[in-house]
């Protein structure tokens, strides 16, 4: 039996290469497998440059730019040809994200998308065909707006007054963008996010709160966000409150569309640049799996991309959660199991330790049950 292994990082427990690796390790023990091909994989948000790094040939660099609270920092990228085109990837999070600030209102108040702005004019300098932009784990509820600053956008508050400093959508009133810089290289927006810019399913009203934002803050970035999103629709420019993804994190898939990028779908742009193809078939058994497997998890989500990819080779797809938050197995996976041996407290069950250690017995028991049943059968001919 060849098998697949592509697990999705469980966030604050271990990384996707560290769970690919234990379970890989635990089922080559098994009598029957003949091959099996771990592969680092991710949705298109935090991990993705990891997982492009570790599959494709190219070069980590660094570009000097600020975080989100003006601090300097080297943020990494990733170069790389890809059919003979050259791409620069990075993570959105690796400039701005949450991990950088402890979540408090005043962090919303501060916390700015421009150094992000920086770096992406940074490396359209260098003139690459491609930039891959990797939404997901930011701390900003800008709307974006910071990066429009750096692309030479102009935001106003309700005196007229030119805002540059912090979160300028708390403030922001008015936006020009007739004066906006628009990327010479093709920008990919990668994003599993369909939210729009602004509304009840808008990027302040369903992230903001997790970011450290106050219920006044949640309602104070919506009302502004929807009045920028008109302002740009009024001015020729897209409907951002219509834009599927336009609202992803914290409103900048929205600000990027504007300054030249398209969205694209971030588990099928993954897929493409690992060349899953290739594996899924010559194999018989994929593997896959995220740390909570919810409702969620069958919309674009690493475990429903991975079997979507197996189905059409007609590989069957098992998933492997740390917790299991759905009662019965979507048609599309051939099983779904929780690695956690019994009761548990989360913060055992979060040990990266206890992750894999259990995540590899759980690979194990899978894959001994399967090549027990296929040894009992006659053998055709």
């Amino acid at each position: 039996m060849k098998v697949v292994v592509g697990i999705d990082s469980f966030k604050g427990s271990a990384s996707s290469a560290e769970l690919n690796q234990a379970v890989a390790s635990s089922i080559k023990e098994v009598a029957g497998v003949t091959a099996v091909w771990p592969v680092s994989v991710s949705d298109g948000g935090e991990g993705a440059v990891a997982s492009l790094q570790q599959r494709l040939d190219g070069q980590m660099k660094t570009v000097t730019t600020i975080d989100l609270l003006g601090r300097r920092i080297q943020a990494p990228y990733f170069t790389f040809v890809f059919e003979n085109e050259n791409y620069a990837a990075i993570e959105s999070a690796s400039v701005v994200g949450l991990d950088k600030v402890v979540p408090s209102p005043e962090t919303i108040r501060q916390a700015s998308s421009y150094g992000l702005g920086i770096a992406l004019r940074k490396l359209d300098q260098q003139h690459f065909d491609h930039i891959l932009i990797f939404l997901g784990g930011t701390g900003v509820s800008d709307g974006g707006l910071g990066v429009l600053r750096a692309f030479d956008g102009a935001i106003k508050d309700n005196k007229g007054q030119l805002l540059e400093e912090g979160n300028l959508l708390l403030q922001a009133a008015s936006i020009n963008l007739s004066k906006l810089s628009r990327l010479h290289s093709d920008l990919m927006i990668a994003t599993d996010v369909t939210n729009p810019y602004s509304g009840e399913s808008g990027a302040a009203k369903v992230y903001a709160r997790q970011k450290g934002a106050t219920l006044e803050q949640v309602n104070q970035l919506d009302t502004n966000a929807h009045q920028i999103a008109s302002h740009i629709h009024e001015s020729g420019g897209p409907d951002l409150d219509k834009s599927a993804g336009a609202g992803a994190a914290g409103g900048l898939g929205g600000a990027l569309q504007l300054i030249g990028g398209q969205i694209c779908q971030g588990f099928p742009t993954m897929a493409k640049f690992l060349r899953l193809d290739d594996l899924f078939e010559k194999t018989d058994l994929v593997i896959t799996g995220e740390g909570k497997l919810d409702r969620q998890s069958t919309f674009g989500k690493v475990p429903f991309g991975m079997a979507k990819l197996a189905e059409k080779y007609a590989v069957p797809t098992v998933v492997l959660c740390g917790s299991k938050q759905i009662a019965t197995c979507p048609k599309i996976f051939a099983g779904i199991f929780s690695i956690q041996p019994g009761p548990i407290s989360l913060t055992d069950a979060m040990n990266k330790e206890n992750t894999l250690a259990n995540i590899g017995n759980t690979a194990y028991n899978i894959l001994s049950t399967i090549q027990h049943v296929f040894a009992q059968r006659p053998q055709e001919g």
